[in-house]
């Protein structure tokens, strides 16, 4: 109770102060209807901003869960199209087979760990074999290709990146359909390599590179980048640098594609590999 006593005496000043201030306004606002509208008028805009503010926080704090949304929304959107142009495809030859038609489906993961400043470097995704992903899968991303499945644990998998020079894709000009080799070559990870172009391909500075869908695991026409200098090598071909449009340092949500005619495939060329 002393002590309660000495910190009012100490600050009696300004609490009178303040008792002061609170009965000058009261009787400001009180004493006539313009008065107490604008102080109404002026509590109501400070009201509506705080209220903005704590509005455009908890937003804020909830913008994982809407990317996360969003991000599963894409990867659904993705493989009700492509059933749709499966099933259009078959209609045409006369058949209807909805589900063998199906050629890809999208699992949607998040980065959960990502190198990208090494020689070998390697990404980890949330989903793993519960989820349905499986080795030897390919990994993109909105914006492009981001690598293949390495291994996977029940609820993780780990890809070999781009960003890997051990990572190798057949990749074409999108404008005149010649194809090479696409590879990292460890230096700068905005770019790649575009190997043995054939010196007859015209080719333009900002000509789309796209995946060919030779191999099971990217889908045809998958964004790669676009071509931002090219030089001769071994002198009846080119080298292409190509720019990423996917940026690896600031990847989070990616698709694991899943190729329903991958073992088919594998098995035709490897009878054939065989009788070679």
């Amino acid at each position: 109770m002393g002590n309660l006593l000495r910190f009012l005496i100490k600050y009696q000043v300004i609490f009178l102060f303040l008792l002061f201030e609170t009965l000058s306004l009261a009787l400001l606002v009180n004493s006539t209807y313009f008065q107490r509208a604008k102080v109404v008028s002026y509590t109501s805009d400070m009201t509506n901003v705080i209220n903005g503010h704590i509005t455009s926080f908890l937003q804020y704090l909830h913008l994982k869960e809407i990317n996360t949304s969003l991000a599963e929304e894409n990867a659904r959107l993705k493989n009700q199209l492509d059933w749709y142009l499966a099933k259009d495809t078959l209609i045409k030859r006369t058949s209807i087979d909805s589900t063998r038609g199906l050629r890809y489906s999208y699992i949607m993961a998040d980065v959960v760990n990502n190198s990208t400043s090494k020689q070998h470097n390697y990404i980890t995704l949330n989903r793993g074999t519960a989820q349905g992903v499986r080795s030897e899968m390919g990994v993109m991303s909105s914006d492009g290709i981001v690598g293949v499945i390495l291994s996977t644990s029940k609820n993780y998998a780990t890809v070999v990146s781009l960003l890997n020079l051990n990572f190798k894709v057949s990749a074409r000009l999108k404008r005149t359909g010649y194809f090479g080799s696409l590879s990292w070559d460890g230096k700068d990870a905005r770019f790649m390599n575009l190997s043995d172009i054939p010196q007859q391909a015209k080719i333009k500075i900002g000509d789309t590179i796209e995946t060919t869908g030779y191999s099971t695991i990217f889908p045809e026409g998958v964004f790669v980048g676009i071509v931002d200098s090219y030089k001769v090598q071994g002198g009846n071909f080119f080298q292409l640098k190509v720019r990423l449009k996917c940026d690896f340092k600031k990847l989070r949500y990616v698709q694991v594609i899943s190729d329903f005619r991958k073992r088919e495939k594998e098995t035709l060329e490897s009878a054939v590999a065989n009788e070679e």
